[in-house]
């Protein structure tokens, strides 16, 4: 690529902005006497620290570090000092575009297109940036949890040396000016602090313009401590897996000669220890290797600093890194680490180039614009640049080329030019995209491949539109009309910019019309690379690398978002800083012993266990095992305002690990330090008197712990506008006396106390640890326990009794735990209700019939365990309000006479993801609800004008149980509550929504809510959230019984599944066992007063003095409850949270706005006994039938095998039913563009230039195709020689599982009478059959959206005669021939699991056993040929043995082409896929689909069409869907055929495929015929309302040919001419047929020609496909011929 203009771009427009801490120096050198070349050093030495990276932390790091220590600093790079002027500000550029080998900034190309470079320099990054200099924003150093003193006096410590204040001349001036005239405002003058408004900040270059770099603060350091080597680059890091304390044996037995007992203990210790880091090889300027060493000393340290790119690099050379990736390379393993590389980010840079009538200063960036939606805005102008002679990418106007070649200046003598004029840009502060980093090569020097997937995120275009719309601002202010000429527009600026080479993506003709498209096109680097080696998913909250010792990375690769405007003064900050400490005592369980020995152990550390834990350490060494993580990791996360984005956080270690109850009901398990007080919603009130005085309590015990626990984390809740109305609307409905605020639980109306400080601020039971001794406690996060080891005593009556237990860390490690030789040590379960039940039964106490089934060691059969779950109801309204209201989550509550509990929220931030009503809303609701979403400035969230009211049941009757899913226990075990199941329940909910409904009807309540939307509309309003995923009935917002019914949702008040006289005793003793106790709300029959959390954490803090009472117990209305409690017993959950408002979003609203996978779900999954991963599979297995696929013809052929014979079923792919809800009709695209690696669709691009996709999953393609289900035609089953009988019984036994009447509303309606005003007629009404005319088909979803797939046929399967193995790839089949002219014979085939395990799957010994290939149109001739059947050339080619050529395996590809128009809607319209089909003459088919859901997962192409559809609210939280659809053709029967070659041998990379679409003329005929009939069914005046009159079908063809459908080129003519556009806009109907064809391949029995026990059933075999569309007939066809295999095997 060439460097010229496309440097312009980065010198002209964003490197100058190279701010990144990778870039710096200064001018005089200061001639450091411990700084040499590489090739001057020992080949071995030895030091206290090695520093790979003398960048911008590694210098101060050094520094530092070389006061008190040795140190050594391994530069790859050269000295900024050698050519004295080189780095300074008039030669930025040039700097920054030394193509040399000896430059001081290494080009590279991210994989986005993006022009970027590293530094390889001493000073990295900040000796070629453009100088800006300012502190990070308060709430990164918040979220670091850095000491605020050490950062001030960190900071200071640098400026000393590298800060100082820059020039403000004109053109600097003109644009703060505009800044200010922007509305960016206050002016804060000149400051390093960052704020928000128009500011002036530090440079580091100084008054001369001479540059200082981070390599000026080895100034600091102590010469004869330090060793700076350059050109020194490090190929790996050495490590050992001796321990630490291994090291220290072999320190005792070298120095100290003690030698028999350590010796021991050494060789046991260093056996299985975790990795260490010793030491590095580097490799100097010469070639010559180095070993440097760390010496002998348990606090010596290998620190890695090598920025975004190389730290992760070299972890990975090292051989800590994903595995299957080191593996591929020949690298080493020490650690599979999949995280190195992962989140890599860089901060997009967007601006405009302004030339200038006048002359400019010479200046980088001096000012800063910070907005309050967090964009930054700078400038700079009159730079030298390069010579250059790159290209535009467009053709200018000749006034604009004019103005830009003036405007470049020559500067004589140079070949250089200078602009006359600069640049102003935007760059967003905390992108949401992020990438990876992936090796290329072993090779240190290389860059690695780069993927930052810039705009990935939809709401990192909305931020750099927002951004973009300032710069515009600011170009067109008045302050800065001087330095622009007024003849050129900023539509013409932006064009000029557009037409710049800034990067290597592809431009498009609406680039400087659109500003989402000018974003994504004009895209350059801010060089603020980070992320590739996260704190928390790489290293712990030190910067150590987890899982190895004596090894950390401190750079910008370990930040979440880069600090404020620019980071090089943090990241020099932080080389010189010290992390804030953290609790002695948490470690990551990575670092855990792989054997140790306590006086207690404690499973859980949640709301209970925590001050159980603290109270416990007093007196005895106690050991707790956490399953989640750290809630001081991400500080503010836990925060107020972010108390859905926690609730909704999906990642696979979030606080809340979400789940369904089988009752239909969204819930949710904390897995993290504090348990449920961490996520829940604040709200902090004591038990009710009852429930003490039942417990039997000690009230001055009682009043002591709640006062110790309110320490630490209590607060009185604020009461504003929206509280206060609803306290005062409680009071009017009668909920008296009025008890203010108050801990305690009195009836009446009251405030209650919360959790969150004065500043919003969290405090949770972790906080409790403070009261710890760390000297007796140890408390390992990410300790997973899997099991409780048990001995029992040789002799008749012995009881079992637990020792000890079993735990797996978060790198998948196993360790043991036991209790120490005292038999009053015990282990204590405080998991929950639903944990622990589920960690018993794991361990074997539990119902053995449920045990046995699976596969578990029964130590004790307890029935009783897992049974009497019971949860609190909640249910309630949702009140939209007309005025504003304030953020409030639990202030007031209400306790009614009948022990009904009434609490409110208001003004929560929802999510960006909009749910689907479940019911249809009239007009008036619908707009009150829509406007009550409020947009929140520059966040992609939405706000609720409005807010919630609700009411929960004291004391449930209904009671469920759970039940094991699998011996996993990360994964939640079925569990039903049976919510509802009393009918006193109902009654209670009745009652306690008659006072909701009074408090919203009251005269206090009037003014937060309409008057025109009466209590009735805001039930109907309720009952159409989608707040869980149970039915909802006719009269379910009519009546309050029903109402309660269909619209529960959870308190997270679990309780009851390991109740006390039932699974453990009065002293909370597990029944028959010893050692082993359950203290936790699973021991409990009901809830604590209103919200639990503070009983539960004051019920943990009882004095060391009550540890050892025994429990004693009172019967109480016939129900036994615990009265005297051991100290830190009586959890009443870790989910015993106050989960109020928590649970009102989460119930009732929030999942409503979560369009999070999990609550779209689809029926219930069928539970297959036979369908397993193929990790489970044996080594060596014998079947009568292996079918290879498990798609659209396999399940229905292997369930139709399964009756008479043994079938293997082979699936590449997973499970359908894993995440309910992803394939209904509401996920449809974001199913089909799911780009992760286990997707159900397969992604890659024919050589045709068209995007298509593979099935990888059961059920294959009708997992996540558009649903139409339509029988073949005549002519197809006439041509397929298939019995007529033999059809019509095989689709009658599809049928009954999966086809449905397609429903039939507004758009689709209106396209059947277009089609009809278009001659496509008869209409021939709903029907199965392929009839020409117009019809309405049948669908694969049902009446609630929910899909039913090819998958559900396996209902028909004998269970005993199959087994289905998901994740299997077969490899090859296995081919046999006996005798020289014998035929091949299948034998069987040789399939990979997930863990690349090799398993070998043997067909009976039997003539009639067969291997069925069902892997489709492109898997089935793919898998052939990697078993040699195949053209032999081709085979050969790839070194695979030929077993037979066949050169016509992979020929005669087909697909049915789908070209098409979108059409924009003046009105709505409904949410459809194909419903109706026209059968046209000559065989066109016409379908149609409306309201698509583009977002997030076409959000690019949503965006593009804003400025064609003038959409303008499409990007509103509920209108993420497109007002408008589609409708398409089908030419039947393509003429035009291709062909499949292997690109390699690996069965999972999809093969060259080529359909040669509109290679033959009649095919080009056919589509132009279609489209005439499309754009009749677009003109008719049956369809006239569903389109803007004023946009012609001319337009619309404009529009499809703008959008980027394909790969293929644009032909000028592409909208004008109908073969063009028929060329040029096609797209995949995913109809892949051909390649194994009939009579060419396979015979009519579908048997492979010349090879015996082989047969290929799919549309590979197929000359055409069938009808309409082929899934009906294709799962038909699975049925037909395993019919016929079964009567020839038994004939």
């Amino acid at each position: 690529m060439e460097r010229g203009l496309w440097r312009f771009l980065k010198v002209l427009f964003v490197a100058v902005f190279a701010f990144h801490p990778y870039f710096c120096h200064a001018q005089r050198d200061p001639q450091y006497s411990f700084v040499q070349e590489a090739t001057s050093a020992p080949p071995v030495s030895y030091h206290s620290y090695i520093v790979v990276g003398g960048g911008t932390a590694g210098c101060p790091l050094a520094a530092t570090l070389s006061e008190k220590a040795n140190v050594l600093v391994l530069e790859r790079g050269g000295s900024p000092y050698l050519i004295p002027g080189k780095t300074d500000k008039v030669n930025f550029l040039l700097g920054l575009y030394d193509t040399s080998n000896e430059s001081y900034a290494q080009h590279f190309y991210s994989e986005d297109g993006i022009f970027s470079h590293r530094a390889r320099v001493l000073g990295g990054g900040t000796v070629i940036n453009a100088g800006y200099y300012s502190h990070a924003d308060p709430k990164f150093i918040e979220e670091t949890r850095l000491d605020q003193v050490l950062v001030k006096d960190s900071y200071q410590w640098v400026e000393k040396k590298v800060a100082f204040e820059p020039p403000i001349l004109q053109w600097q001036s003109a644009v703060r000016d505009a800044l200010l005239e922007a509305g960016v405002q206050p002016f804060n003058n000149f400051t390093y602090e960052h704020i928000v408004g128009t500011k002036i900040a530090a440079t580091i270059f100084d008054e001369n313009d001479h540059r200082h770099s981070a390599a000026d603060l080895l100034e600091y350091a102590n010469p004869q401590n330090i060793k700076v080597y350059l050109h020194a680059v490090v190929h790996q890091i050495l490590f050992t897996t001796e321990s630490k304390l291994g090291q220290l044996c072999e320190l005792l037995l070298i120095e100290m000669n003690i030698f028999p007992y350590i010796f021991f203990l050494y060789v046991h210790i260093a056996n299985g220890s975790r990795p260490r880091a010793t030491g590095v090889i580097y490799v100097d300027a010469s070639g010559v290797k180095h070993t440097a060493w760390l010496t002998k000393d348990l606090t010596s340290e290998i620190i890695v600093s090598s920025g975004a790119i190389g730290s992760p690099q070299l972890l990975m050379l090292s051989g800590i890194g994903p595995a299957p990736q080191l593996q591929a390379m020949g690298i080493p393993v020490v650690m599979d680490q999949p995280m190195v590389g992962q989140n890599m980010a860089d901060n997009f840079l967007n601006g405009i180039i302004v030339p200038s009538p006048l002359p400019v200063e010479v200046s980088l960036l001096s000012i800063v614009g910070i907005t309050q939606f967090e964009n930054y805005i700078e400038a700079w102008s009159g730079m030298n640049m390069p010579p250059f002679t790159g290209p535009i990418r467009k053709p200018l106007p000749p006034l604009l080329n004019q103005i830009y070649t003036e405007a470049r200046k020559k500067v004589e003598p140079y070949p250089n030019t200078r602009l006359q004029g600069g640049i102003i840009v935007q760059k967003a502060g905390r992108p949401l995209s992020t990438g990876y980093v992936e090796l290329k090569s072993t090779d240190p020097d290389e860059t690695p491949k780069v993927l930052f997937n810039y705009f990935n995120k939809s709401e990192d275009v909305d931020m750099c539109v927002r951004g973009m719309e300032t710069v515009i601002k600011v170009v067109n202010s008045k302050s800065f009309s001087k330095f622009r000429f007024t003849s050129v527009s900023t539509q013409d600026l932006m064009n000029l910019t557009a037409t710049i080479t800034s990067n290597v993506r592809p431009k498009h003709y609406n680039t400087a019309m659109s500003l989402p498209q000018y974003c994504k096109d004009s895209v350059s680097t801010f060089w603020h690379y980070h992320g590739s080696c996260q704190v928390g998913k790489v290293v712990d909250n030190d910067y150590r690398v987890i899982g190895v010792d004596n090894l950390r990375v401190i750079d910008a690769s370990t930040f979440h978002a880069t600090p404020g405007t620019n980071p090089q003064a943090t990241v020099m900050m932080l080389g010189s800083a010290e992390k804030a400490p953290n609790y002695s005592f948490i470690r990551e369980a990575t670092s855990a012993p792989r054997v140790s020995y306590h006086a207690y152990i404690l499973v859980g550390g949640g709301t209970a266990g925590c001050p159980l834990a603290a109270t416990l350490s007093e007196k005895a060494n106690i050991l707790v095992l956490e399953r989640g993580g750290n809630p001081y990791l991400k500080p503010n996360i836990t925060d107020k305002a972010n108390f859905l984005l926690q609730l909704y956080d999906n990642s696979s270690d979030s606080n809340a690990q979400e789940f369904n109850s089988e009752d239909g009901v969204f819930s949710h398990r904390a897995r993290v330090l504090g348990g449920g007080s961490v996520i829940n919603a604040g709200f902090y009130s004591h038990a009710d008197p009852q429930f003490i005085k039942e417990a039997g309590l000690d009230e001055a015990l009682v009043k002591d712990s709640y006062q110790w626990v309110e320490k630490k984390v209590a607060f009185e809740a604020p009461v504003l506008q929206w509280q206060s109305a609803v306290k005062d609307g409680l009071l009017e409905a009668g909920v008296s006396p009025y008890n203010k605020f108050t801990y305690g639980h009195i009836k009446g109306t009251k405030i209650g106390a919360t959790i969150f400080d004065k500043n919003d601020r969290r405090h949770t039971a972790a906080d409790l640890l403070e009261y710890a001794d760390p000297k007796n406690i140890k408390l390992y996060l990410h300790a997973t326990v899997h099991k409780i080891i048990f001995t029992t005593q040789s002799g008749a009556g012995s009881r079992p009794r637990a020792t000890g237990v079993i735990y797996e860390d978060a790198s998948g490690v196993r360790h043991e735990a036991y209790l120490t030789k005292d038999s009053k040590n015990e282990i204590l379960v405080s998991s929950g209700a639903i944990g622990s039940p589920q960690l018993l039964m794991l361990s074997g106490i539990g119902p053995a019939p449920q045990l046995q089934a699976m596969g578990i060691q029964v130590v004790k059969d307890q029935p009783m365990v897992g049974q009497n779950l019971a949860d609190n109801a909640m249910n309630g309204i949702m009140v939209p309000s007309p005025l504003p209201v304030e953020v409030s989550l639990l202030s007031t509550v209400g306790i009614t006479q009948s022990g009904n509990y009434i609490e409110a929220w208001s003004g929560l931030n929802l999510p960006p993801s909009p749910g689907q009503m479940r019911t249809p809303l009239p007009p008036v609701i619908n707009k009150v609800y829509n406007d009550a979403m409020i947009k929140i400035g520059s966040s992609v969230n939405t706000r609720l004008q409005g807010g919630i009211i609700i009411e929960k049941a004291g004391r449930p009757l209904s009671t469920g149980y759970i039940e094991l899913r699998s011996t996993d226990p990360n994964e939640t075990p079925k569990v039903w509550f049976n919510y509802f199941k009393e009918a006193e329940d109902v009654k209670m909910c009745v009652r306690g929504m008659e006072t909701v409904i009074k408090v919203v009807n009251s005269k206090s309540f009037s003014r937060f809510r309409y008057p025109s939307i009466s209590t009735p509309d805001l039930l109907n309003l309720t009952a159409a959230l989608p707040s869980n995923l149970r039915p909802r009935h006719p009269n379910s917002a009519t009546s309050l019984e029903q109402f309660c019914r269909d619209t529960p949702t959870t308190f997270w008040h679990f309780h009851g599944s390991c109740q006390v006289g039932k699974v453990v005793d009065n002293d909370y003793r597990v029944l028959g066992i010893d050692n082993l106790r359950v203290i936790d709300a699973s021991t409990f029959h009901a809830t604590p007063g209103t919200n639990p959390q503070a009983t539960v954490m004051m019920l943990g803090s009882v004095s060391n003095e009550k540890i050892d009472m025994i429990l004693q117990t009172t019967s109480i209305k016939g129900v036994e409850l615990p009265v005297r409690y051991l100290g830190p017993t009586v959890n009443i959950g870790k989910y015993a949270m106050d989960m109020r408002l928590w649970r009102f979003l989460k119930a009732s609203l929030v999942a409503v706005f979560a369009l999070h996978a999990y609550f779209c779900h689809s029926e219930t999954a069928p539970y297959y006994s036979f369908v397993d991963e193929a990790t489970s599979a044996p080594q060596v297995s014998y079947h009568d039938y292996i079918v290879v696929g498990g798609g659209v013809a396999g399940c229905s052929l292997a369930a139709t095998l399964s009756e008479t014979a043994n079938v293997l079923v082979l699936e590449r792919g997973g499970s359908p039913y894993r995440k309910p809800g992803d394939t209904d009709k509401g996920n449809f695209l974001l199913t089909l563009l799911d780009p992760t690696p286990d997707s159900y669709a397969q992604a890659f691009i024919t050589e045709d230039g068209v995007y298509n996709h593979r099935a990888r999953v059961l059920g294959g393609g009708s997992v996540f195709n558009a649903g139409f289900y339509s029988h073949a035609e005549p002519d197809f089953i006439k041509e397929s020689g298939l019995d007529e009988a033999l059809v019509k019984d095989s689709y009658q036994w599809v049928e009954k599982k999966v086809a449905f009447k397609a429903p039939v509303l507004q758009w689709q309606s209106a396209v059947i009478n277009g089609l009809l005003e278009a001659g496509v007629l008869p209409y021939n009404g709903f029907t199965y059959d392929h009839i020409n005319g117009t019809k309405i088909g049948a669908t694969i979803f049902d009446l609630d959206d929910h899909r039913h797939s090819a998958a559900d046929l396996l209902e028909y399967a004998n269970p005993k005669q199959i087994k289905v193995y998901l994740h299997a790839t077969v490899h090859k089949i296995i081919l046999t021939t006996e005798g020289i002219r014998s035929r091949p014979r299948a034998e069987g085939v040789i399939f990979e699991d997930a863990f690349g395990v090799e398993h070998t799957a043997f067909l009976t010994k039997d003539s009639k056993s067969e291997i069925i290939v069902s892997a489709g149109a492109i898997g089935s001739p793919q898998l052939l040929m990697l078993s040699g059947i195949g053209p032999a050339h081709q085979l050969e080619a790839l070194g695979i043995e030929v077993v037979m050529d066949q050169p016509m395996v992979g020929q005669g590809m087909g697909d049915n082409t789908l070209n098409g128009l979108v059409i924009p809607s003046p009105v709505p319209v409904e949410l459809s896929l194909v419903s109706s089909v026209g059968i046209s003459q000559p065989v066109n088919y016409i379908e149609a689909g409306s309201g698509l859901n583009l977002a997030p997962s076409f959000g690019q192409i949503t965006k593009l069409l804003l400025p064609f559809l003038n959409q303008t609210t499409i990007g509103s939280l509920f209108d993420t869907r497109l007002r408008g659809g589609i409708i398409v053709q089908k030419a039947a029967r393509p003429i035009s055929r291709g062909h499949i070659e292997l690109w390699s041998t690996d069965p999972n990379e999809t093969p060259k495929v080529r359909f040669n679409y509109f290679q033959e003329p009649e095919n080009l005929r056919k589509c132009v015929q279609g489209i005439k009939t499309i754009i009749n069914v677009v003109n008719s005046k049956a369809f006239s309302k569903f389109r803007y009159q004023a946009i012609s079908t001319q337009l619309l063809l404009n529009l499809v040919a703008a959008l980027p459908l394909n790969l293929r080129p644009r032909s000028l003519a592409t909208a004008l001419s109908l073969e063009h556009f028929c060329r040029d806009t096609v797209m995949t109907f995913w109809h892949h047929h051909g390649g194994c064809q009939i009579g060419k391949v396979v015979d009519h029995d579908y048997r492979v020609l010349d090879v015996d026990g082989l047969r290929v059933i799919d549309s590979s075999t197929f000359s055409f496909t069938p009808g309409t569309n082929p899934q009906a007939a294709v799962m038909m066809l699975g049925r037909a011929m395993g019919v016929r295999i079964q009567k020839d095997r038994y004939s």
